[in-house]
């Protein structure tokens, strides 16, 4: 058998090596491990209701009356049994969830080192082969000037041959590389709100004031009889992503052991 390493197109196998189809056996392989990245994004956040506080003292300290205003319900009535001061509490962040944003990116498994393989028939050589031995051509150009013997499979060289420069080669590749899943936490965060507060009920009359969320106590010229939500916004967040880590592996299979001189 004639060997060349080579690279881009391999040589053909001319004869006398031509006695068998060329063979590609391939060393060194280059599987660099999977780039893995996951970020958590909050979807569909949902505040809960906004609780509504009146008073009849400039703090707010005395709370004579509380309601729940719903994010969701168009309109509220609201405990009217105080009057002048007002204050709104921060809705909760009651629902929502935490997609996986996950992204990955697997270079390619590449053997750096190839080899052809040529398969010689015996030749008829009387002036120089003995008797019980077998001749074969040597190799020309670009193949080595040393002689191989190939097998399928990882194998040791025979000890009885002078053939005991053994290399294993491959033909293929078993490639398992990628990221672990991406997983995120519970989503989290705060919300804000601006109520419409009115003098009739079922927001009907006039509108005394807006009131943002947040628990400051304000004063507001007459009674308010109803509430509605004008604006409610979220403020999500997610916890720190997990997974998203590389795995697997790139394996070299369908081995030859080559054996020269």
């Amino acid at each position: 058998m004639a060997r060349d390493d080579n690279e881009g197109r391999p040589p053909s196998c001319d004869a006398p090596f031509d006695a068998a189809e060329i063979v590609l056996a391939y060393a060194a392989l280059e599987a660099d491990t999977a780039e893995c990245s996951c970020v958590c994004q909050p979807v569909d956040p949902v505040c809960g209701n906004v609780q509504f506080f009146v008073d009849d003292v400039p703090a707010c300290s005395d709370l004579v009356g509380i309601s729940s205003v719903s994010t969701v319900v168009e309109c509220g009535n609201a405990p009217a049994t105080a009057t002048g001061y007002v204050a709104a509490g921060d809705p909760e962040l009651v629902g929502g969830a935490c997609f996986p944003d996950a992204s990955s990116s697997t270079p390619s498994a590449e053997f750096a080192a190839r080899s052809t393989l040529c398969a010689a028939g015996l030749v008829e050589a009387p002036e120089t082969c003995e008797a019980g031995e077998r001749c074969a051509p040597v190799p020309n150009e670009p193949f080595g000037s040393e002689l191989c013997i190939w097998s399928p499979g990882d194998v040791e060289c025979p000890t009885a041959l002078d053939y005991q420069q053994r290399e294993v080669f491959h033909q293929d590749v078993v490639d398992t590389r990628g990221c672990t899943e991406c997983t995120c936490g519970e989503i989290a965060g705060t919300c804000s709100a601006t109520l419409e507060l009115w003098t009739g009920d079922d927001c009907d009359g006039t509108m005394l004031a807006e009131i943002d969320s947040g628990g400051v106590c304000e004063e507001v010229d007459g009674v308010p009889s109803s509430t509605r939500i004008a604006d409610v916004d979220a403020d999500p967040t997610c916890g720190s992503s997990s997974g998203a880590q590389p795995a697997g592996a790139a394996t070299p299979t369908d081995p030859i052991t080559v054996c020269c001189r």
